[in-house]
C-alpha cells in the first residue's frame, strides 16, 4: 500500500480559481478547484503548465463568501481523461499564505468533512 504524502486534508471543492505566472503580463486565467487543502489544491485547466512553474492563485470560496490570494507551485500536472474540459488537472502547492487565509482553507476543510459526516447518517 502506498504511503499518503500529504500534510493535511483535503476535500472536494467546486469554486472558482484564477491564476498566472508570477511576475508575467499575462492576464488570469479561469480554473475551476478540484480539491484543496491546507497545504495546496488540485485545479482543472486549460493549459498545460510546467511542474516548479510559480503561479499567482486568487481562489474565491461560495459559503462563505472568502477570496484568497496566494503563491503557488506547480508540483504535477495530468491528462484529464475523464473530462472532455478543461484538458488538465494540476497539483499546486501553497508557497505563501497568509494566517488568516489558512485559517479559512481549515474551516473550509473541516465543515465540508462535518457535512459529509452528517449526510453519511441520512
Amino acid at each position: 500500500m502506498a504511503k499518503e504524502r500529504r500534510r493535511f486534508s483535503r476535500v472536494r471543492a467546486d469554486f472558482g480559481v484564477q491564476y498566472k505566472i508570477k511576475d508575467s503580463d499575462s492576464r488570469p486565467i479561469k480554473a475551476v478547484s478540484v480539491n484543496i487543502g491546507e497545504g495546496g489544491i488540485m485545479m482543472k485547466i486549460p493549459k498545460k503548465l510546467d511542474i516548479g512553474t510559480i503561479l499567482e492563485l486568487k481562489m474565491t470560496f461560495p459559503s462563505p463568501h472568502v477570496t484568497i490570494s496566494s503563491l503557488g507551485q506547480v508540483i504535477y500536472v495530468l491528462d484529464n481523461y475523464w473530462d472532455d474540459y478543461p484538458p488538465y488537472r494540476c497539483g499546486v502547492e501553497f508557497l505563501e499564505l497568509k494566517k488568516k487565509d489558512k485559517g479559512s482553507i481549515r474551516r473550509f476543510v473541516n465543515e465540508t468533512i462535518a457535512k459529509l459526516d452528517w449526510e453519511h447518517w441520512l
